[in-house]
């Protein structure tokens, strides 16, 4: 049969597929193995209960056992890697010297500045704020590998409408692929001291009304 998930909300489409998902494999009567089980992300660290993409909301998801974080690239001016999902610090999750800020416009310096914990999201009940809490490198996310085995699952993206809020891309190379590389080529150089194995990489994009994504997935 053929299930139509195009105007269902996101919550019951997720019962839907679990439900569809667990009866194949009842009738299959298959066992499901490690390689087989559904792998658990914990979406920008764990914002339903943690500031996303965050350290702190980073550890959380780790102390419970996912196995994978997902989280999203944006580039300083002073080329600095720092997670954060939107290109923009806005004032529904951050608090600092002015809102909204493109990060791009910001030094890692000035984006220190602001305090993207302190608020907690109203969109998520459960969300425990945890003041002081700043947007991190992606190298410092990279340092809580050795507290275990997990993927690491990075988005970065560029914004058609809006160049100036990643870098220019090099000759012929877009920027979301070019952000992709630089994390891959940190990888390969610097990934070592953080335990990460660079044969692990995989880099994948796609492009969604006109901007484009790419998707960076390690296995730590």
């Amino acid at each position: 049969p053929t299930i139509s998930l195009k105007r269902m909300g996101s919550n019951r489409m997720m019962r839907v597929l679990l439900v569809a998902f667990a009866t194949i494999w009842l009738i299959s009567g298959m066992p499901m193995t490690a390689a087989d089980r559904v792998l658990v992300q914990g979406h920008r660290g764990a914002r339903a209960v943690r500031p996303e993409n965050t350290l702190p909301a980073f550890e959380y998801a780790l102390s419970v056992g996912v196995d994978a974080l997902e989280l999203d690239m944006a580039v300083t001016k002073d080329d600095v890697i720092v997670v954060s999902h939107d290109p923009i610090l806005r004032a529904e999750i951050c608090t600092g010297p002015k809102l909204p800020a493109v990060i791009h416009e910001l030094t890692l310096e000035q984006v220190r500045q602001y305090d993207c914990g302190a608020v907690k999201n109203k969109k998520y009940p459960k969300q425990q704020p945890v003041p002081g809490t700043r947007v991190p490198t992606l190298d410092e996310v990279f340092a809580l590998a050795p507290r275990g085995n997990f993927d690491f699952n990075i988005e970065t993206k560029i914004f058609k409408d809006h160049p100036e809020y990643t870098p220019s891309p090099e000759a012929r190379y877009p920027v979301a692929i070019e952000q992709g590389y630089r994390a891959a080529q940190w990888i390969g150089t610097d990934g070592a001291a953080h335990g990460l194995d660079a044969s692990r990489l995989a880099v994948a994009g796609d492009s969604v009304g006109g901007n484009m994504t790419a998707a960076l997935t390690l296995m730590a």
